[in-house]
């Protein structure tokens, strides 16, 4: 009898002490997005984004940078190439303020290349 109980209380107590969560966290420092005309810069969905850095630690520094790369134009003897670029640095804690400055920064591309086209 003393042996079964041994052995149960063995068994119980591997079983408990197995069971340990580990838990793992991921920080995502930056996100670049990369696009090849200003239209697609509206179909940015900015709470994706916003769900890309909520398990950040909020002391982490997180960046956001968009890149626009429009193809080459030709006219008679003239060839030009326009790319732009926007970044924007912050602490996870900010995200919000940091997407506001994002879509400033979009914004302000739409209204370069709508000169541009004209």
């Amino acid at each position: 009898m003393n042996k079964i109980i041994l052995i149960i209380c063995i068994f119980t107590s591997a079983f408990v002490f197995s069971q340990k969560k580990h838990v793992s966290y991921i920080n995502t420092n930056s996100l670049s997005i990369s696009v090849t005309s200003s239209k697609e810069l509206e179909t940015i969905n900015w709470q994706d984004i916003k769900e890309v850095f909520k398990d950040n630690d909020p002391e982490s520094d997180v960046s956001l940078e968009i890149k626009v790369k429009l193809e080459e134009k030709s006219t008679n003897k003239l060839s030009y190439k326009y790319d732009y670029s926007f970044k924007s640095n912050s602490k996870a804690k900010d995200i919000d303020s940091l997407i506001v400055r994002m879509k400033k920064g979009v914004n302000y591309i739409n209204r370069v290349t709508k000169n541009l086209k004209k």
